[in-house]
């Protein structure tokens, strides 16, 4: 779930997002810890309040509506998702470094 991130990118508290949505704080903890999931109706004003969908929010999706794969490691979808806002330049040259990088390491 995408809550902690949106939270912080706008400089919310826990409280914030709980009184916005009319919940409390710990129902907001225990759904960025991934301890609870939120009731639809909950999920639903988070979308709203956040102006996202409700895919991107579940993780489903990343923030241009592209699919995230679900079966990839914590660290390797980090990667992607910041893969994914850098440019084309800046992309390429990522990938440059990373496969010499590869190819030192497998010599």
């Amino acid at each position: 779930m995408n809550l902690k991130e949106l939270r912080e990118s706008r400089n919310l508290s826990q409280e914030d997002v709980a009184k916005a949505i009319n919940t409390n704080q710990t129902s907001v903890s225990r759904w960025e810890k991934g301890k609870n999931e939120p009731v639809l109706s909950a999920a639903i004003a988070l979308a709203k309040y956040f102006d996202c969908s409700l895919d991107f929010l579940a993780g489903l999706t990343d923030e241009d509506g592209r699919p995230v794969p679900t079966d990839l490691p914590k660290q390797d979808l980090e990667l992607l998702k910041a893969f994914h806002k850098l440019g084309p330049f800046e992309q390429e040259t990522i990938l440059i470094q990373i496969n010499a990088l590869a190819e030192k390491v497998k010599n």
